[in-house]
Protein backbone atom coordinates (compact mmCIF):
# COMPACT_ATOMS: atom_id res chain seq x y z
CA UNK A 1 0.00 0.00 0.00
CA UNK A 2 1.52 3.26 -1.10
CA UNK A 3 1.07 6.32 1.08
CA UNK A 4 0.98 9.58 -0.78
CA UNK A 5 2.96 12.15 1.18
CA UNK A 6 2.41 15.80 0.65
CA UNK A 7 3.56 19.04 2.17
CA UNK A 8 0.03 19.48 3.55
CA UNK A 9 0.71 16.46 5.77
CA UNK A 10 4.27 17.29 6.82
CA UNK A 11 3.94 21.04 7.53
CA UNK A 12 1.41 20.67 10.38
CA UNK A 13 3.71 18.11 12.02
CA UNK A 14 6.62 20.55 11.75
CA UNK A 15 4.44 23.36 13.13
CA UNK A 16 3.43 21.21 16.09
CA UNK A 17 7.08 20.36 16.77
CA UNK A 18 8.14 24.02 16.65
CA UNK A 19 5.18 25.08 18.81
CA UNK A 20 6.80 23.78 22.01
CA UNK A 21 9.92 25.86 21.38
CA UNK A 22 7.85 28.89 20.45
CA UNK A 23 5.60 28.70 23.53
CA UNK A 24 8.56 28.51 25.89
CA UNK A 25 10.24 31.43 24.14
CA UNK A 26 7.09 33.58 24.14
CA UNK A 27 6.39 32.84 27.81
CA UNK A 28 9.87 33.88 28.90
CA UNK A 29 9.78 36.92 26.62
CA UNK A 30 6.59 38.08 28.34
CA UNK A 31 8.27 37.70 31.76
CA UNK A 32 11.31 39.67 30.60
CA UNK A 33 9.09 42.40 29.13
CA UNK A 34 7.13 42.70 32.37
CA UNK A 35 10.37 43.01 34.35
CA UNK A 36 11.66 45.64 31.92
CA UNK A 37 8.41 47.57 32.25
CA UNK A 38 8.84 47.49 36.02
CA UNK A 39 12.50 48.47 35.88
CA UNK A 40 12.23 51.41 33.48
CA UNK A 41 10.07 53.73 35.64
CA UNK A 42 12.17 52.91 38.70
CA UNK A 43 15.33 53.81 36.84
CA UNK A 44 13.79 57.00 35.48
CA UNK A 45 12.59 57.90 38.95
CA UNK A 46 16.10 57.51 40.34
CA UNK A 47 17.40 59.96 37.74
CA UNK A 48 15.25 62.70 39.22
CA UNK A 49 15.53 61.85 42.93
CA UNK A 50 17.79 63.62 45.33
CA UNK A 51 20.71 61.33 46.09
CA UNK A 52 20.36 62.15 49.80
CA UNK A 53 16.59 61.55 49.91
CA UNK A 54 15.54 58.82 52.38
CA UNK A 55 13.72 56.75 49.78
CA UNK A 56 16.55 56.93 47.23
CA UNK A 57 18.42 53.92 48.65
CA UNK A 58 15.23 51.87 48.89
CA UNK A 59 14.28 52.72 45.30
CA UNK A 60 17.83 52.03 44.12
CA UNK A 61 17.83 48.60 45.79
CA UNK A 62 14.47 47.73 44.25
CA UNK A 63 15.66 49.00 40.87
CA UNK A 64 18.85 46.90 41.09
CA UNK A 65 16.99 43.74 42.11
CA UNK A 66 14.45 44.10 39.30
CA UNK A 67 17.27 44.78 36.82
CA UNK A 68 19.10 41.65 37.99
CA UNK A 69 15.95 39.57 37.50
CA UNK A 70 15.46 41.14 34.08
CA UNK A 71 19.07 40.37 33.07
CA UNK A 72 18.60 36.70 33.97
CA UNK A 73 15.28 36.51 32.15
CA UNK A 74 16.64 38.36 29.12
CA UNK A 75 19.61 35.97 28.90
CA UNK A 76 17.16 33.05 29.00
CA UNK A 77 15.07 34.69 26.25
CA UNK A 78 18.19 34.94 24.07
CA UNK A 79 18.99 31.25 24.65
CA UNK A 80 15.41 30.20 23.93
CA UNK A 81 15.34 32.28 20.75
CA UNK A 82 18.59 30.72 19.61
CA UNK A 83 17.18 27.26 20.30
CA UNK A 84 13.95 28.10 18.43
CA UNK A 85 15.87 29.51 15.47
CA UNK A 86 18.21 26.50 15.31
CA UNK A 87 15.27 24.10 15.39
CA UNK A 88 13.47 26.01 12.64
CA UNK A 89 16.61 25.88 10.51
CA UNK A 90 17.07 22.18 11.26
CA UNK A 91 13.62 21.23 9.98
CA UNK A 92 13.34 23.82 7.20
CA UNK A 93 14.40 21.30 4.58
CA UNK A 94 11.56 19.00 5.57
CA UNK A 95 9.04 21.82 6.02
CA UNK A 96 9.61 23.34 2.59
CA UNK A 97 10.26 20.09 0.72
CA UNK A 98 7.71 19.41 -1.98
CA UNK A 99 6.95 15.71 -2.24
CA UNK A 100 5.78 16.16 -5.82
CA UNK A 101 9.47 16.60 -6.70
CA UNK A 102 10.26 13.29 -5.00
CA UNK A 103 7.47 11.60 -6.94
CA UNK A 104 8.93 13.01 -10.15
CA UNK A 105 12.41 11.70 -9.31
CA UNK A 106 11.01 8.25 -8.48
CA UNK A 107 9.06 8.21 -11.76
CA UNK A 108 12.20 9.17 -13.74
CA UNK A 109 14.32 6.55 -12.00
CA UNK A 110 11.62 3.94 -12.60
CA UNK A 111 11.53 4.83 -16.30
CA UNK A 112 15.32 4.60 -16.56
CA UNK A 113 15.35 1.25 -14.70
CA UNK A 114 12.65 -0.16 -17.01
CA UNK A 115 14.66 0.96 -20.06
CA UNK A 116 17.79 -0.74 -18.73
CA UNK A 117 15.88 -3.95 -18.04
CA UNK A 118 14.36 -3.84 -21.54
CA UNK A 119 17.83 -3.33 -23.08
CA UNK A 120 19.22 -6.29 -21.12
CA UNK A 121 16.28 -8.46 -22.23
CA UNK A 122 16.89 -7.45 -25.88
CA UNK A 123 20.62 -8.25 -25.54
CA UNK A 124 19.74 -11.68 -24.13
CA UNK A 125 17.29 -12.35 -26.99
CA UNK A 126 19.91 -11.44 -29.58
CA UNK A 127 22.46 -13.67 -27.88
CA UNK A 128 24.93 -10.92 -26.95
CA UNK A 129 24.56 -11.75 -23.26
Amino acid sequence: VAIKLSSTYIQPLCDKHIEQFSKEYESEKEKATALWNEYTPLSNRLDYMDFNAPEYKQTENRCNSVKALYDVSHARVNLLYKSLDEEKRRIAGLYYFEYSFLELVVLRISTIANSIIADIDNLKKTGVL
